[in-house]
């Protein structure tokens, strides 16, 4: 659930394989819900995708560059930092943070958090067409 320009409303980002679940039938049930005004399917190829997390991982003295640089390759943050452990912050695409807590697991996971896709449609790619504007000086010494 996240804020809209509205406060009146609230958005929901639902992500579902539409392989195993028939996508007229989950949108039928989400229109019964009364305070449902709207829904918009994205296809992935026309939204920009993104996914959060926050994960703690040991980090003693001697290992705590080498998680460093992991993160930086990542373009992730480190937020906290511990005696023994790091926490970091990585944002994109899920692949992206399925690949980083794959090479942060042999430091060993503390805890780790996802916040699951969120979603908004791609922009259009093409500027708007421009009228033509008469020359107004042309105009006024013809």
């Amino acid at each position: 659930m996240s804020p809209t320009e509205d406060e009146r409303f609230s958005r929901m980002t639902i992500v579902v394989d539409a392989d195993s679940a028939p996508l007229e039938q989950i949108t039928k049930q989400l229109n019964k819900l009364v305070p449902v005004l709207k829904i918009a399917e994205l296809h992935p190829d026309e939204a920009v995708e993104r996914e959060l997390m926050l994960v703690t991982v040991k980090a003693t003295p001697e290992l705590r560059s080498q998680i460093t640089e992991l993160a930086s390759i990542f373009q992730a943050r480190i937020d906290d930092v511990g005696h023994d452990a790091l926490t970091i912050q990585v944002a994109g695409a899920p692949q992206k943070l399925d690949a980083i807590s794959d090479l942060l697991q042999p430091f060993g996971i503390i805890e780790l958090q996802r916040t699951g896709r969120i979603a908004l449609p791609k922009l259009a790619r093409r500027p708007p067409k421009l009228r033509a504007v008469k020359n107004r000086a042309s105009d006024a010494s013809a």
